[in-house]
């Protein structure tokens, strides 16, 4: 066990008897929409001339996989792997990006994370990728479709979008109207078409362009702009309630700084002496006093660690009970029909997905200007009261057509006091008042649907 910056570490133990010719020897048995294994004709054509021993049998079959790794490892990223454990027990596992005394930084789902050390249990070395691949593939049940579109969720993750399309494909033959494979091969394919596949990319003794972005800062999703950790951690400390607060550090030279320039303030203490003793005092009485003299370019100092109270209520009540299964749909506001209100499905749990999305709600207003969440009386939101069963609701969502192959819409709550709508009313009365203005520039996408039907209303020019 290794603890090279403080925290313990270990490799992940290897399955015993299962290197990656073995298991890609059973992947090629057991696939169905897989790589294409060799074949075992001799090149000539000519048939063997009888039954092969087992013993030549397996060393043939042995070499014939190495092409096929190889192939493999062409489709995915050659990255080590790690598994962090923290204090909290979450367990986070991606692409290590880089280690050092301050902490590690993953790269999970498609974004960079920055672990704390003094945040860390834990750190386990993962097994070789394609040895991952290989041994998870094998263990598919051919009907699992959950198992398989999990799988592919696991490849996407990595950027192996070739790879996360097979799988999708497989449970496209098995369920044709599966929504979220319909909507997932979409994206893969846009990725693939757009050359971000990590088969695509050259290779690493390849210069860069001039002009390619710097990969040491948060991506956007393509597809879907999605705010960057900054912009999540902003808003985040924009919602601290002092009274409850989350986990949250603010380095010194940031308290240095901030004291310098607000050293004329009148709520600044006078002295020195007295200056040096408020800097020692807790986080909260420093942010406290941010707040009190509105000191927000001093903001974005301040690293929140989790979720204030108000965000977990929305992550645990709002986005991943109802919201993301009943409006992020394909069929619904999740998809290229989803008209004006349009949310990211691309992760449940994902901290840019949900900070997205909440921030796409808390913007959004009707055609009218009536905005979708009602701070002076939750209850009546037109986010909660379109949830409701059309014949007892104050604003009913509005009539939907169903497309072939799409679910007609169904309410989410049973009425007012089912139990989702009460913790979804809680978690509005729960957001910070007076409301703030958030300083994120950020514009939701247009779905297809709503492009296309903007561009049918545009009148044709007439000649002049």
């Amino acid at each position: 066990m290794d603890a090279l910056h403080g925290w313990p570490r270990r490799n992940a133990r290897p399955r015993p008897g299962l290197p990656a010719s073995f298991l890609l020897l059973i992947f090629c048995l057991t696939s169905a929409a897989g790589v294409t294994c060799a074949q075992t004709t001799p090149p000539d054509g000519t048939p063997d001339a009888g039954p092969p021993t087992p013993g030549a049998d397996a060393a043939r079959r042995r070499r014939e996989s190495e092409a096929e790794i190889a192939a493999l490892r062409q489709l995915l990223p050659d990255r080590p792997e790690a598994r962090v454990t923290t204090v909290d027990g979450r367990v986070r596992e991606g692409a290590l990006i880089r280690e050092s005394a301050d902490g590690i930084e993953l790269e999970v789902g498609g974004s960079n994370l920055l672990i704390p050390s003094s945040q860390i249990v834990e750190v386990e070395n993962l097994p070789p990728l394609i040895d991952q691949y290989l041994e998870r593939r094998a263990s598919l049940e051919p009907g699992d479709l959950a198992a398989r579109m999990s799988f592919a969720t696991w490849l996407r993750n990595r950027r192996a979008f070739r790879l996360a399309l097979r799988e999708i494909k497989t449970i496209l033959e098995l369920d044709p109207m599966n929504p979220l494979a319909v909507a997932e091969e979409r994206w893969l394919e846009l990725q693939i078409k757009l050359g971000l596949a990590d088969g695509d990319r050259p290779d690493g003794d390849q210069p860069e362009p001039e002009d390619a972005p710097d990969q040491s800062r948060p991506r956007r999703q393509l597809g879907f702009p999605l705010l960057t950790r900054e912009e999540v951690n902003l808003l985040q400390v924009y919602e601290i309630d002092l009274n409850d607060p989350p986990r949250f550090i603010i380095p010194r030279d940031a308290i240095d700084s901030f004291f310098d320039a607000y050293r004329d303030h009148p709520l600044m203490p006078p002295t020195e002496i007295e200056r040096e003793a408020l800097k020692r005092a807790p986080r909260t009485k420093i942010l406290e006093l941010m707040f009190r003299m509105h000191a927000r370019e001093f903001y974005s100092e301040v690293r929140v660690q989790e979720d204030p109270e108000t965000f977990a209520r929305f992550r645990g009540d709002v986005h991943r009970r109802w919201l993301m299964n009943a409006c992020a749909t394909t069929d619904c506001h999740g998809g290229a029909e989803a008209g004006r209100l349009y949310l990211s499905k691309d992760g449940l749990n994902r901290d840019e997905v949900v900070y997205t999305n909440f921030l796409i709600l808390d913007k959004f207003e009707l055609a009218d200007g009536t905005p979708l969440i009602n701070h002076n009386a939750p209850e009546l939101s037109p986010l909660l009261q379109m949830g409701l069963p059309r014949d007892i609701s104050h604003l009913p969502h509005p009539e939907t057509p169903v497309a072939r192959g799409r679910r007609p819409w169904r309410e989410v709550f049973r009425d007012s006091d089912d139990r989702r709508f009460e913790e979804a009313v809680a978690w509005i009365k729960s957001l910070y008042t007076p409301r703030p203005e958030y300083p994120i520039a950020y514009t939701p996408p247009t779905p297809e649907g709503v492009m296309e039907a903007e561009a049918a209303a545009e009148p044709e020019p007439v000649e002049r």
